[in-house]
């Protein structure tokens, strides 16, 4: 090992990229000078694999690998406990080759799924994302990310592919696995009555065309109902109606953010963020860019 981590000329120190006394900047710099095209390319690279099989070449390293628990052609493991332990050391073994026999030796991350529970013999399955978002309980679903991510590290994991936290006010068509689907009510306000309430200040217009005076003006605490399935409000039609909402979405985290509407016609937000103004058959979910600061709608 010492031959890929010592410099040549100074015995005893470690190539500046190794230095855990540089900055990360530096040690990145001098990292990234030394890599060839094909090292940098598979560090943008994750895929299931391991090293039984000789003609998988991993000799310029990889990014990370989901790597299966049983070798192949060896027997099963008779428990999970024992599963949990032969996982985490058939990981440590694959580690010590990219560590030691490549040229740069930079460590892989171990992945794994872990959408709902950890998807190994023994671990504990939960209910799918789309579920957990249905108790509307953000303490109780983060007590269960707290329960994978221990049976994740048992298993000598260092990455999970967990759900997405895409904003969409309702499940419809398409691949809902990932996704919290429901935005918590504590997210939305408007303001009615001079008082600030939770959800978004819907006014239902009986046109296409938000003309005229709205039918209806109501508090909506989440924007769930099927457009086009039902009325949403006694006088508003079944089709060809339209809806402006007011108030607040209170983004947790700053920067750009990515606001998704799932519908079968056009979305407006100010200045136009999606724009999709024309009819369809079926819905699908569109999506568009803005920026925001914390704690501010």
């Amino acid at each position: 090992m010492a031959g890929f981590v010592l410099a040549a000329g100074a015995p005893g120190t470690p190539l500046p990229y190794r230095n855990p006394h540089l900055s990360v900047d530096a040690r990145v710099r001098d990292l990234l000078r030394r890599m060839t095209p094909e090292e940098k390319f598979w560090q943008l690279f994750m895929i299931p694999g391991d090293l039984d099989d000789p003609a998988n070449d991993y000799s310029h390293g990889v990014f990370g690998l989901q790597i299966s628990a049983t070798p192949r052609g060896a027997a099963p493991p008779t428990s999970p406990a024992e599963a949990a332990r032969a996982h985490a050391a058939r990981i440590n073994t694959i580690q010590q080759y990219f560590v030691e026999r490549t040229r740069l030796g930079i460590p892989i991350i171990p992945f794994d799924e872990a959408v709902h529970g950890l998807v190994r013999d023994g671990a504990t399955m939960y209910p799918q994302a789309i579920g957990l978002a249905a108790t509307w309980d953000p303490a109780l679903v983060g007590r269960v990310a707290e329960a994978i991510a221990s049976e994740t590290i048992l298993d000598g994991i260092r990455r999970k592919l967990g759900p997405s936290s895409d904003v969409r006010y309702a499940p419809g068509p398409g691949r809902t696995v990932r996704d919290f689907v429901v935005v918590p009510a504590a997210q939305l306000s408007s303001e009615a009555n001079g008082r600030n309430e939770p959800g978004l200040r819907g006014g239902y217009f009986d046109n296409p065309r938000l003309e005229g005076a709205p039918r209806i003006v109501r508090t909506d605490p989440r924007v769930d109902f099927g457009w086009t399935l039902n009325s949403p409000a006694r006088g508003i039609p079944f089709d060809w109606y339209s809806v402006r909402w007011t108030g607040a979405l209170t983004i947790p985290s700053e920067g750009v953010n990515r606001v998704g509407v799932q519908g079968n016609d056009g979305y407006r937000h100010h200045h136009v963020v999606v724009d999709r103004s024309r009819g369809r058959r079926h819905r699908r979910m569109v999506s568009g860019r803005t920026r925001r600061r914390r704690g501010r709608g």
